[in-house]
C-alpha cells in the first residue's frame, strides 16, 4: 500500500503557509519544512499538521488541523449533503469538525469543532473520538489556527 506522506506549517520568518511538504526535520532547534523553492525553512511547531490522504467534495487536500462543514439531513442525523451556500439553513443542521491525530487509535479522527474549544484548553487535544463521515462529503472552511473566530462562536 502507498500513500503520500507531506506536511505543512506556517513559516516564522513570514506566517505563510507551507504546504505539501515531503521533508520534515525535526532538531534541537525546532521543527523544518521544505517549500516550494525547496529551501528548508523553520515552522511553528504548533501548527504543523500531515496530510491524511483525503480530499474534500472540491478535491482540497484535507490536512491535520482543517476544518470541515457538513450539512445534516434534516431526515436522518447521520447522513449528510454538500451545500455551497449555508444562508438560511438552520444552524443546528451544520456541523463543523476539525481534524485531528487520535494517538490512542493510531490514526486521523474528527471532533465536532464547537467541543474543540474546551478540548483545546483542558487538555491540549490530540487525542479526538474516530468518527466515520466521509470529508469527500463537505468542503474545506479553514484550519483551527487561522480561523480562531469559528472555533470561539460555535
Amino acid at each position: 500500500m502507498k500513500r503520500e506522506i507531506k506536511f505543512r506549517g506556517k513559516r516564522l520568518d513570514n506566517g505563510k503557509w507551507i504546504t505539501g511538504s515531503p521533508t520534515f526535520i525535526q532538531d534541537d532547534d525546532g521543527i523544518w519544512l521544505e517549500d516550494e523553492d525547496l529551501d528548508v525553512v523553520k515552522v511553528d511547531p504548533d501548527t504543523l499538521g500531515q496530510y491524511t490522504g483525503l480530499k474534500d467534495k472540491d478535491g482540497k487536500e484535507v490536512y491535520e488541523g482543517d476544518i470541515v462543514l457538513h450539512l445534516s439531513n434534516k431526515d436522518a442525523e447521520v447522513e449528510y449533503a454538500f451545500v455551497e451556500n449555508t444562508s438560511g439553513i438552520d444552524p443546528k443542521h451544520l456541523h463543523y469538525y476539525a481534524v485531528l491525530w487520535n494517538k490512542t487509535e493510531g490514526g486521523f479522527g474528527y471532533v465536532l469543532l464547537k467541543e474543540i474549544a474546551l478540548l483545546l484548553e483542558e487538555i491540549g487535544i490530540r487525542n479526538p473520538d474516530m468518527c466515520g463521515f466521509n470529508p469527500n462529503l463537505g468542503f474545506l472552511v479553514g484550519n483551527i489556527y487561522d480561523n480562531l473566530e469559528l472555533v470561539k462562536s460555535l
